[in-house]
């Protein structure tokens, strides 16, 4: 069950690193001036990325670590939904801006 857990929670934070460094790659994150947060949550996952490989690679099953997971997972889709989220509104606004340049 643990191995699950961890294996469900590394793929969303997989998932979530992905969206981010989207986000800085087209620099949206220029666009809200939010630059140096996106970073920092970037690098802030990438830190749960390696707990939960160190966490798998030990097997570590203590109530503790089984708690962290399930939290750092919940974490991982809560980032994912803001961020598509801010993507879907800078889209609503990007697409105002070239209806209204037209």
């Amino acid at each position: 069950m643990e191995k699950v857990a961890i294996s469900v929670a590394k793929s969303s934070l997989n998932s979530v690193v992905h969206v981010a460094s989207k986000f800085l790659a087209e620099e949206i994150g220029l666009l809200l001036g939010v630059q140096e947060e996106l970073f920092f949550i970037k690098e802030e996952l990438e830190m749960m990325q390696a707990f939960l490989r160190i966490a798998s690679a030990e097997n570590v099953k203590t109530e503790t670590v089984i708690t962290l997971i399930k939290q750092v997972r919940e974490l991982a889709f809560d980032v994912e939904d803001c961020l598509r989220e801010a993507s879907v509104y800078l889209m609503k606004k990007k697409d105002a801006y070239l209806l209204g340049a037209q």
